[in-house]
């Protein structure tokens, strides 16, 4: 069993006149989901299997604990279904924001589905509760207090969070090259930089935040 499978990089922008979708991309990676599947599929057996088999297995993927909890499984495959969902998802592009006459042609081509008989209908709604959940929550200027935004600039929503301090108790962090739950992740020797110096200003901002509490508390 190829454990050590990692999905191939290819370019993410379709070919000129030719729509990515996911049939098509599927079709053109026959051969990486059978690998992914047979590779997840002997995962999930040697994890029923028992004590030795979960031996075998912690071994190969130089896990740090026992795998006989379900707690313990369901984390191992949740972190290598991430390994394979964020190379499908981001295919090692940078996020960049849609414009405005991108984002208007996906929501109101002809070929795409549609709920509403009149094609500006759903996109009205959506703007009415974005601008209601804004107005309910602040937006990114929410008013908080102690609260740290971290973002990577892998995600393309990046952009509509707060990626600038707003002040000493709404600090931001923005992580190059990194998405969402990056740096709750255990570390890895893989890491970049940029990453390891966000979990550290994390770090550092949690325990600015823990004394001040203690203080208080006495």
């Amino acid at each position: 069993m190829g454990l050590g499978w990692k999905p191939p990089q290819e370019d993410a922008v379709p070919r000129k006149g030719k729509r990515r979708t996911p049939a098509n991309v599927a079709s053109r990676f026959l051969k990486c989901l059978a690998a992914a599947s047979a590779a997840f599929a002997e995962v999930e057996r040697l994890l029923r299997a028992g004590p030795a088999a979960q031996a075998v297995l912690r071994e190969e993927l130089s896990a740090c604990g026992s795998l006989d909890l379900t707690e313990d499984q369901g984390e191992l495959l949740g972190a290598l279904q991430a390994l394979v969902g964020g190379t499908v998802q981001y295919d090692g592009q940078a996020g960049a924001p849609l414009s405005v006459r991108q984002l208007c042609g996906l929501l109101l081509e002809d070929s795409g589905n549609r709920t509403h008989s009149t094609p500006y209908l759903g996109l009205r709604r959506a703007v009415q509760a974005v601008a209601q959940t804004n107005s309910y929550y602040g937006g990114q200027t929410p008013g908080a207090t102690q609260v740290l935004y971290v973002n990577g600039d892998t995600d393309p929503w990046h952009v509509l969070s707060v990626t600038q301090d707003l002040g000493p108790s709404e600090p931001a962090i923005l992580i190059p090259s990194a998405s969402h739950c990056f740096d709750m992740a255990p570390m890895r020797p893989s890491d970049s930089p940029s990453l390891r110096l966000g979990r550290q200003r994390i770090f550092q901002q949690l325990q600015v935040w823990l004394k001040d509490l203690k203080k208080n508390l006495d």
